[in-house]
């Protein structure tokens, strides 16, 4: 197989690399990640715009020249649902849990609502019954996953539910001419939920209540899309979206590295040029939960079961190069070559964690 015939592997791993604070720091010293140190520090890292997860993931796939700072995240995640395109305005307006400490509001998403989908359903009934007199329709996904399609473009900025998990609130809300609409909007919704049968059910068993919803990911479906993958792997119901748009291949994620190699050895062998992108969030799904111990484990297992064994077909030069996204504003470039730099100082994972 020659040189160009060899694919290229994109990971992106968000929260690899944090934020982390207080107890993910027991992992500064962690002598097992000294593979994944070694791979960091004989890389070339290339510097890109520090934005947020799904700004970085929508990045990989539109025109480098594109303006518009809008991340359609709800249109694109409903056509991979349902394949229908429209020129529609949508909104994802998720359920969350919002709690008081002192004075400010903290939002923890809807994780731990582990919301039934008749639950759900009732309360997006209820917000469509509310708000029967206007142009806007409430549509039921999933149970965490709601959408709402307005009339027209609203005036207003949302910001992201990963950005704003975990933090208080008043630092997230809608900017904008149109903010004070939404901020009622977000008023009448809590004061709707607060009384609601769902979660007056849902109090007298001590779980936790839907008190709230989230509004972001506004826009349309985009139609600038261009991305140079010939493969996607992904549960990440944007990135798939994004895929489809484009007309790539996109399956689920395999179990390993080992599992994908096989893949790629079976399909298209002789193809050229071929960049394939893996998308890997269990990461950053302990990293927003808060479980350390857990985030620890992930980072392991991503290095036991995808780097490794990519970077030992990559010695017996089965892949052109490795890069590894962490969506911290670097990129990792790892050449078969670049095994011999060991003049690098290897760093700590901990080092590594400290200055992302």
């Amino acid at each position: 197989m020659s040189f160009h015939q060899r694919p290229q592997v994109t990971l992106v791993v968000p929260g690899l690399l944090g934020p982390v604070s207080g107890s993910f720091l027991a992992a500064l010293h962690a002598p097992d990640f000294r593979p994944l140190s070694r791979f960091l520090a004989r890389s070339d890292r290339a510097a890109q715009p520090r934005q947020s997860y799904f700004d970085t993931l929508f990045a990989l796939f539109r025109p480098i020249d594109e303006k518009d700072p809008r991340v359609p995240v709800a249109a694109v995640c409903r056509y991979a649902q349902t394949g229908q395109v429209d020129d529609a305005y949508w909104l994802r307006i998720d359920p969350v849990h919002l709690s008081a400490d002192k004075d400010r509001l903290y939002m923890f998403g809807n994780r731990v609502l582990a919301l039934q989908s008749k639950e759900a359903r009732q309360l997006v009934s209820a917000l469509q019954e509310l708000y029967a007199d206007r142009d806007w329709h409430f549509e039921y996904s999933q149970p965490h996953q709601w959408y709402l399609r307005l009339a027209a473009e609203p005036d207003v900025r949302f910001h992201a539910l990963d950005s704003a998990m975990g933090h208080p609130i008043d630092r997230f809300m809608p900017e904008g001419p149109g903010r004070d609409e939404w901020l009622r909007f977000l008023n009448e919704v809590q004061m709707l939920f607060h009384s609601h049968e769902v979660n007056n059910e849902r109090m007298l068993h001590s779980e936790y209540t839907a008190n709230s919803v989230w509004c972001w990911g506004e826009g349309r479906l985009p139609d600038r899309l261009q991305a140079p993958w010939s493969r996607v792997y992904s549960n990440n119901l944007f990135v798939r979206g994004l895929a489809a748009l484009c007309g790539i291949p996109h399956v689920a994620i395999p179990e390993s590295a080992d599992e994908l190699l096989r893949n790629l050895s079976e399909t298209q062998p002789a193809e050229t040029d071929r960049q394939v992108l893996v998308v890997l969030e269990s990461v950053e799904e302990a990293r927003i939960e808060g479980d350390a111990a857990r985030w620890q484990a992930q980072v392991a297992r991503i290095q036991a079961q995808w780097l490794l064994p990519l970077l030992e077909a990559q010695g017996h030069r089965r892949l052109r190069s490795i890069v590894l996204d962490p969506c911290n504003g670097s990129r990792y470039i790892y050449l078969r070559q670049y095994r011999m730099r060991v003049w690098r100082r290897t760093h700590t994972f901990g080092d590594f964690l400290l200055h992302a």
